[in-house]
């Protein structure tokens, strides 16, 4: 299995406030890797980098090329498509406009666009009961499927999950896990950010835990589930 993604000693400045302080890690391709921590850990600052967000020291390497010259049309355009945490709909627009946009990159390819479109249709089927309605009246867990939606438009081969289950009610949880393990299974490498530990562990391959920018620990769910510290300070 090859590396889709290589991260080594990532650091990260803001201002004067170190965020991420030399963390590597590694993505197998078709795996789904979890990263767990508190607030304030570095979790959101490790997704901006890989999306070309933010300048960062270190180097990320994508299908064993470097990135860090690139910027994030280019990332994007690569195959790496970030769901940024609270979604970040245009919510005076309609559910399909908002999809649409995450295609801007592949508008002249009129018959493969609508081909997605009628994919995520078939992942979140109120996409076509809603597709016309303005996208600031659903409901939260609505406007994240339609943020999913609006990334997978983009045809990802890496997607990044920042916080998807935040603030959501524990049914639409349940129903998003399980849509990202299908995404995973339809060969979507995913990289998830996620505070819900337990929900993250669940469906992982792997997993590394931040703390204040550091990676502390790293390895199957497995061996996170059965470290006692970690257990107390995280899972409950």
């Amino acid at each position: 299995m090859d590396k889709i993604l290589d991260v080594k000693n990532l650091s990260v400045n803001y201002g004067g406030i170190l965020a991420l302080k030399g963390v590597s890690l590694s993505i197998m391709n078709g795996t789904l890797v979890s990263i767990i921590g508190a607030n304030g850990a570095g979790k959101s600052t490790l997704m901006k980098a890989i999306s070309g967000l933010v300048k960062y020291r270190g180097t990320i390497s994508y299908n064993g090329n470097e990135i860090k010259h690139l910027n994030t049309s280019s990332i994007v355009k690569s195959g790496i498509v970030s769901i940024p945490e609270g979604r970040q709909l245009f919510k005076t627009m309609s559910v399909k406009d908002n999809i649409m946009l995450g295609a801007y990159l592949r508008y002249r390819r009129k018959d493969e666009v609508q081909e997605s479109y009628r994919w995520v249709c078939s992942l979140f089927p109120i996409i076509n009961s809603r597709s016309e309605q303005i996208a600031g009246t659903l409901s939260g867990g609505e406007q994240q499927m339609i943020a999913i939606a609006r990334g997978l438009m983009s045809k990802p081969k890496l997607l990044l999950l920042d916080e998807p289950s935040l603030g959501l009610a524990p049914l639409f949880i349940k129903s998003l896990f399980q849509t990202i393990e299908l995404l995973k299974s339809e060969g979507i490498t995913i990289l998830l950010v996620e505070q819900n530990a337990k929900m993250a562990l669940s469906i992982a391959d792997y997993c590394y835990l931040l703390t204040t920018g550091n990676v502390t620990f790293e390895g199957k769910p497995s061996e996170i589930m059965n470290n006692e510290k970690i257990k107390e300070a995280y899972l409950g």
